[in-house]
């Protein structure tokens, strides 16, 4: 386990390094840069085949039974490994797209900076994150996606108002592509945020259901932390609805046990009624 998480401690830092040098590019433009970038891809999608193998040969060669902790930051792992590497590769189709550019100052009228500074931010938090078991971080790290989806909407918006008048169109269609790549990096980070928040509680629950879990705790007078929680999936229906047992991990004052189910609102308010409904009858 150390050997897969040194090495994925090392593909943090490449993929940290890669980012940096794609911002230098697009700020001053230097070729050398981007010949730069496409020298580390292959380093980088070597590091995560490694740290693939290593997830893959640790479970099956283990010479006893893993306990589920350690089965859990191997999935983990794994995920994150394989989108470090896809921010890896949006970076390089970044900088290919530069080569379309006519006029490389036009760039310099959106805020790609903004976009590189919370991608940045996240990149940074996720070694420590991980490290640390904090879920926290792991939310902030998700969270990060929404302002890249915001900043890419805020310069989408410009971008298409400027083609209306019909000038540089090549030159700002070249534009789009990179700042969808920008967007496209976010969703990376929400899927490494998402693999932190299961390495930490031990399943697979998106942040909006984090959230709406702590809201449903807070509001039955749970005063802890969600790593605290009990939380085990023990059923998912065709229609796409997720149930979950929900309990206290160790003996406290919070001894209720409760179930947890996501799912389209409307669906479930109205189970919820019919639930009263059958209630009132008994």
């Amino acid at each position: 386990m150390e050997i897969i998480k040194d090495n994925f401690r090392f593909l943090v830092i490449e993929a940290e390094g890669q980012l940096k040098l794609t911002y230098g590019l697009l700020s001053q433009f230097d070729l050398r840069v981007l010949e730069k970038i496409a020298a580390k891809d292959d380093y980088i999608d070597n590091l995560k085949t490694t740290i693939e193998n290593a997830c893959f040969s640790t479970i099956h060669s283990a010479k006893k039974a893993l306990g589920q902790n350690d089965l859990n930051d191997i999935r983990a792992l794994h995920v994150m490994a394989v989108n470090l590497e896809r921010i890896a590769d949006y970076c390089v189709n970044i900088g290919r797209q530069t080569r379309y550019l006519s006029d490389v100052g036009l760039l310099s009228r959106y805020d790609f900076k903004s976009m590189f500074m919370e991608i940045q931010k996240a990149l940074a938090q996720i070694s420590q994150v991980f490290a640390a078991r904090e879920l926290s971080g792991a939310l902030a790290i998700c969270r990060s996606e929404f302002q890249l989806d915001a900043l890419y909407k805020q310069n989408f918006d410009r971008i298409m108002a400027d083609l209306e008048t019909g000038k540089k169109a090549r030159d700002l269609v070249t534009v789009i592509f990179i700042f969808r790549y920008l967007e496209r990096i976010g969703d990376a980070i929400l899927n490494i945020g998402e693999a932190l928040i299961f390495s930490i509680i031990g399943d697979r629950i998106k942040i909006r259901q984090v959230e709406a879990l702590e809201r449903t705790l807070s509001e039955s007078g749970f005063e802890g932390n969600l790593v605290d929680i009990d939380f085990a999936s023990i059923w998912g229906s065709r229609s796409g609805c997720r149930i979950s047992r929900v309990g206290r991990k160790k003996p406290s004052g919070f001894k209720s046990q409760g179930i947890f189910k996501e799912g389209d609102i409307h669906k479930i308010q109205r189970e919820r009624e019919n639930i009263q409904r059958w209630d009132e009858i008994l």
